[in-house]
């Protein structure tokens, strides 16, 4: 974008559940902070690719799961799958993301780590978990604020984002960028001021 490279993660809506799709984003960030994006994927033996998954994999439950505050959840009943379900409320992570984290902190052990992977596949909890459905996929509300505090504070008006955006190499149309900024729809089409509304009378 403008002449400098700028990674980019596009992330389907195919994902059954808010908490697999964050942990989806959260991985593809791990490929851009530990991996050379020159990389080719289809040169990669299988070991080598399966090592970068592995490595993106464990940044993403880092990231998600902060070593410290996890661990002081998480040791409370560290081996009750029932318990995981409520943490679950709180870090929006799956339960299968957290039991394998909370087994590579040694906050159980590896019979207590299968215990409970086997307690999941036999709820079959695998495919589908609790709140799957409860749980929403969080909106983009920064950039949003900030196109409001542009044409509220008359700094830009909607016409001059969309032609800055362009002069960045993101010419988009504007239903695209009120999609991708989570804009209602119409918020970046100028207002006419000059127009004089009329009502007419039925006899």
């Amino acid at each position: 974008v403008h002449n400098v490279e700028r990674p980019f993660v596009v992330v389907g809506d195919d994902k059954e559940s808010a908490v697999r799709r964050q942990f989806s984003m959260a991985h593809e960030l791990g490929h851009i902070v530990l991996h050379n994006s020159s990389i080719e994927v289809d040169e990669l033996s299988r070991e080598e690719y399966k090592t970068m998954e592995e490595e993106a994999n464990n940044f993403a439950a880092a990231f998600l799961l902060p070593k410290e505050s996890f661990l002081a959840d998480v040791m409370q009943y560290p081996n009750k799958l029932e318990f995981y379900v409520e943490l679950k409320k709180k870090w929006k992570v799956s339960i299968s993301a957290m039991i394998i984290r909370a087994f590579k902190l040694n906050a159980i052990t590896h019979n207590q780590y299968q215990y409970l992977m086997k307690q999941l596949s036999k709820k079959g909890w695998r495919v589908k978990e609790p709140l799957d459905d409860l749980i929403v996929t969080p909106k983009p509300v920064l950039l949003k604020r900030a196109i409001d505090v542009l044409i509220t504070n008359d700094v830009m008006n909607e016409t001059e984002i969309v032609n800055e955006l362009a002069n960045y190499g993101m010419a988009l149309n504007t239903d695209d960028i009120e999609m991708l900024l989570s804009l209602d729809k119409g918020r970046l089409r100028k207002k006419d001021s000059n127009n004089i509304v009329i009502n007419l009378k039925r006899e």
